[in-house]
């Protein structure tokens, strides 16, 4: 094994002993669902890794019926909360990516903008666009 091999094993160990270390630190809260204006429902697993900060993972379902894989942070700011998530989702013709801000009330309502950007495996052309949803807390199916 030469000194690049080992210094790459080295900061991989390092790297998943880290993330063990986190994961088992954070408190996982349980399931939210939000609907979002147009009809799609995200739904996140959120955990509380320290205090007033929440990771969460999820997925949501396009408007073409494709799964979007999601991960975010989000922190409490007053009365608000603050985040960002991205995610990506891949069909035979597109590959679509997003990443957006999120703003929440004390009722979890609030706003989602991002860019958006999607390949076009067809034409082999990149569209860019920006979109703002609003978000409303609902019960998980």
């Amino acid at each position: 094994m030469n000194s690049f091999q080992r210094a790459l094993l080295c900061f991989m160990t390092t790297g998943a002993l880290f993330l063990a270390g986190m994961n088992a630190n954070a408190a996982e809260i349980g399931t939210l669902c939000w609907s979002i204006d147009n009809g799609n429902l995200m739904r996140f697993s959120v955990s509380n890794p320290g205090p007033n900060h929440y990771t969460y993972t999820g997925v949501f379902t396009d408007t073409d019926n494709a799964t979007f894989a999601i991960v975010g942070d989000i922190e409490i700011q007053g009365n608000a909360l603050i985040g960002s998530f991205s995610g990506s989702k891949s069909t035979a013709t597109l590959f679509k990516t997003g990443i957006w801000q999120v703003t929440l009330d004390s009722t979890l309502k609030g706003t989602a903008e991002g860019i958006v950007q999607i390949y076009d495996r067809t034409a082999l052309t990149v569209t860019t666009g920006y979109k703002l949803h609003t978000v409303t807390p609902t019960t998980c199916p």
